[in-house]
This record gives structure tokens, sequence and C-alpha cells, in this order.
């Protein structure tokens, strides 16, 4: 999956070739579903998540009741940073891939259309959210916006979860959206 999803042709729509700026929105929306792929175990040879085998892979199946299944996982991980026992790659990759996967499940899931933008891309026409947001980092690389440009961070609703605990769940993040199936 790797190689292929990136080297497409580009997109075609009623004849015409897609432009640019679609072509990367598309982009990226793949590159974020492969990282949820290989947050379930679907992408051999990726770098692996801490704690993997504390994570029921079997029963990620990109429902928003699988989601219970992340926030059980993300307990563990928590855990395990009050204890002072961090293993950071690993904890960036739960951040990054456990991050797409929440956003995958409320793509797949709801009645509006979410894509997923580059923190790098968003950021210049949203400069009031540099006050909070003033570098690009595991947690906030990429959002989810909708079609009214409004955007929610999957990756730092992950990271929260790691750092605060279950303050918010994955599941009632997603729910809290609504309109989802």
């Amino acid at each position: 999956m790797h190689g292929e999803s990136l080297l497409r042709p580009p997109l075609r729509h009623s004849g015409q070739a897609i432009p640019a700026h679609c072509r990367r929105v598309n982009f990226v929306d793949d590159i974020f579903e492969e990282f949820a792929c290989a947050f379930i175990g679907r992408v051999k040879g990726a770098d692996e998540i801490a704690e993997k085998r504390k994570l029921n892979r079997k029963r990620l199946d990109f429902s928003v009741d699988s989601l219970h299944v992340v926030d059980d996982y993300l307990l563990v991980l928590h855990e395990r940073h009050d204890q002072g026992k961090l293993d950071a790659k690993g904890d960036q990759l739960a951040v990054l891939r456990g991050g797409a996967y929440l956003g995958e499940v409320i793509r797949r899931n709801s009645d509006e259309q979410w894509h997923w933008v580059d923190y790098d891309e968003y950021m210049p026409s949203h400069p009031e959210l540099r006050v909070t947001m003033t570098q690009k980092t595991v947690a906030t690389c990429a959002f989810l916006r909708a079609a009214d440009d409004s955007m929610i961070m999957p990756p730092n609703r992950i990271n929260r979860l790691l750092e605060d605990g279950a303050h918010m769940s994955t599941h009632a993040f997603a729910a809290q959206l609504g309109r989802l199936r």
C-alpha cells in the first residue's frame, strides 16, 4: 500500500485534470489513512507504536465503537507516563497513528466531508491559531477540516490523553461531533 498510494496518476473529474491543491488534499488523506492502517498493524515493516501488545488490534474496524479499544490502550500509555516510563519514538508513533485512526473513524462514519490538511497549509490562513500552536509538532502536524473550514485535531486529542488521562475519551470526542453513523 505504501508505494502505490503515493504514485497514483493525476485524478480526473468530468474529463478534466483535478487542480493540484485538490490532489494535495487527497495525498494528505491517503497518508493519514496509511498511518491509521499502520496503527492497526496492516502496514508491514513499519516501526511500532509503544506497548503494541496492549492494543487489541483485532477489534479495530474503523467503527465508532472501536474507539473504546483505543481508549483502553491510551490508558495503559498514560499510566506508563505517570510512572515515568517513556518511549519517545513509540509514544510519538502512537500519537500520530492513533490520531490518524481516530480521524479516519470520524471521516468514515460522519455525514460531513472531512479532509486531512497539513499544519503548514492550514496555519497561514488562520494566524489567530499561532497564539496557541506556535510550531508544528507530532500532535499538531495535521488537522481534519470540514467544508465550512472548521477543524478538529485528532492527533492532539491522542497526545492530551497520553499526558492528561481520560478527561475526554476518543469515543466521547468523536461522539460530540454528532452526525456519526
